[in-house]
């Protein structure tokens, strides 16, 4: 139990500062920052603007807290914690924080993160690579996972 809320925390942070860089670089205008009218410009993502909706830090931290211990001791009960980081991610949507796409990313970072940490200190694989792909017509991030 002590290894799982060590790699829970140890999750947090890694994701947090993961999630930091990606929205120091992938800049958006917040859902409450646009005018209703033109919602479709949280499409547009401005670099080193100064804004920071993309991706979602909360989405971020509370599945990086919730998976390790799902890795850990996988069962049906621990599976239920997941509704406290979907739960996280709705009331972000509902406050008018962040779009979909947000805590959708914010989610997969914290996820992934807690994931990779989990199996780990498990030793259950050797190594993962997260590579981010960046070019003047796509964005996204590359996960290599070696067994």
């Amino acid at each position: 139990m002590q290894d799982a809320a060590f790699t829970s925390i140890q999750s947090a942070v890694y994701a947090r500062l993961y999630t930091t860089i990606y929205k120091f670089i992938f800049d958006r205008y917040r859902p409450y920052q646009t005018n209703p009218d033109t919602r479709n410009t949280h499409l547009v993502f401005k670099p080193f603007s100064g804004k920071s909706s993309f991706p979602s830090g909360h989405a971020t931290i509370a599945f990086a807290l919730v998976t390790p211990w799902f890795f850990y001791y996988p069962h049906w009960s621990t599976a239920l914690l997941f509704l406290v980081s979907i739960g996280t991610c709705i009331a972000r949507l509902g406050l008018d924080k962040h779009w979909t796409t947000d805590v959708m990313a914010g989610a997969a970072i914290g996820f992934f993160t807690g994931y990779y940490l989990a199996k780990m200190h498990q030793k259950q694989f050797q190594s993962v690579w997260m590579t981010p792909l960046i070019d003047d017509n796509n964005t996204g991030l590359n996960i290599t996972f070696y067994f």
